[in-house]
């Protein structure tokens, strides 16, 4: 099943928000592509900074604090490169940003449980040159049903000075299992 217009109406219908979202290229074998959610009563602006990536992101820009900062989000599929424009882009523009998605990126350095990939090592040099920091907690985002796998796939990113405003990080764990 691939995502498209009448799929991600009915899909991701929830009361008292918006959706944006992006389909997965039609070429691909797999998954749906990215979405994100946004409550109602949130003032935000899609943008397209990272349209011409040919990457699976959706993002937005809204006031946070009386700043603009941007909400990405971002799918890396198994067996592609990470993309440093993207934090590049964000740090170099010294923009507030959180960039939350599956980056297919695993290192234990930011907890990961099971194997490391490329993708982990490139994302450590990522959050070093751009300054940015892991907001999750050690605590798994993927687990395959049925298994005792687990593991942190999922990632929320932003620079140090705004993840240390930041409240609270949760994963919604009666969705997951």
């Amino acid at each position: 099943m691939k995502l498209d217009e009448n799929r991600a109406n009915f899909f991701f219908k929830f009361i008292n928000n918006t959706t944006i979202y992006k389909p997965r290229p039609i070429n691909s074998n797999h998954g749906e592509g990215v979405a994100m959610l946004i409550r109602s009563g949130i003032d935000f602006v899609e943008t397209n900074i990272f349209s011409n990536l040919n990457r699976e992101i959706v993002e937005i820009k809204l006031k946070l604090a009386q700043r603009d900062c941007f909400i990405l989000v971002y799918y890396n599929p198994p067996n592609t490169e990470l993309s440093e424009v993207v934090f590049k882009t964000l740090s170099d523009a010294k923009l507030n940003y959180i960039v939350c998605g599956d980056l297919n990126s695993k290192t234990k350095s930011i907890g990961c449980l099971n194997d490391e990939n490329e993708n982990g090592k490139k994302l450590e040099q990522i959050l070093i040159n751009y300054n940015g920091q892991v907001i999750n907690k050690i605590e798994p985002t993927y687990f395959i049903l049925g298994t005792q796998y687990k593991e942190i796939l999922d990632l929320s990113i932003c620079p140090p000075l705004l993840a240390s405003t930041l409240s609270s990080f949760c994963v919604l764990k009666n969705s997951l299992q």
